[in-house]
This record gives C-alpha cells, sequence and structure tokens, in this order.
C-alpha cells in the first residue's frame, strides 16, 4: 500500500523550482499544499490497483535545448530534448520506482554489480 509519508517525502524531493509540465502544476506547489498528500496518494494506490496509468499522465512538453559549446547549431547533435512531466505523473512514478527497489532488494532479485 501507499502511505501519506511516502508520498509527503517523495514531493519533499522534488525541486521546487522545476519547469511545470504540460498542465502547468509545480512542484512548489504540491509542497506548499499538504492537503493533497491524501489525494495524490489515493492516485497512486489506484493507479497499482487498478494497473492503469492515465493516458492524460502521459503528456509531456518537449522543449529542445542548445548543447554548450558545440561550434555549429545546425546539426541535430548540438542540441538535447528535454521532456518536462507533469508534477502529479512524478509522483506516481516516484512511489512505484521506490516500490519496485525495495521489492528487488528484498528479495535480492539484482546482481553483487548492478549499478544504477
Amino acid at each position: 500500500p501507499v502511505t501519506d509519508s511516502a508520498v509527503s517525502s517523495f514531493i519533499l524531493h522534488l525541486g521546487p523550482l522545476k519547469a511545470p509540465g504540460f498542465h502547468g502544476t509545480r512542484n512548489i506547489a504540491l509542497q506548499k499544499c499538504p492537503s493533497l498528500i491524501p489525494i495524490l496518494r489515493r492516485l497512486t494506490q489506484s493507479c497499482l490497483s487498478l494497473h492503469h496509468f492515465p493516458s492524460v499522465a502521459k503528456e509531456f512538453i518537449t522543449c529542445v535545448l542548445r548543447k554548450p559549446g558545440k561550434d555549429d547549431y545546425s546539426k541535430p547533435g548540438a542540441w538535447r530534448p528535454v521532456a518536462l512531466e507533469d508534477s502529479e505523473s512524478k509522483v506516481v512514478e516516484g512511489i512505484v520506482a521506490a516500490q519496485l527497489v525495495e521489492l528487488a532488494e528484498r528479495c535480492d532479485l539484482l546482481p553483487d554489480h548492478q549499478f544504477g
């Protein structure tokens, strides 16, 4: 099960001033509104229970940024795409990822030399 403390802990680790995603919710808004924690917990638990991640949560804004120090910006390799994801989606994905890591470690599912 997903707990309020897991949601709260994850939210506190989000960069507060990171760019918002498609729907415009900023990380700092989640951090400053503790009343959203139970809602995000229920959202995350529902995604897990239903084995479904809503399509609307998969919408990104992709920005293309110049790589610094490149000589020729007419070449595709001089640019870097950055996908801006909604804060709510980050919370769901982050909590699921943490649960997967915990399960893999508890059940000794990773090779001894696994990194990353």
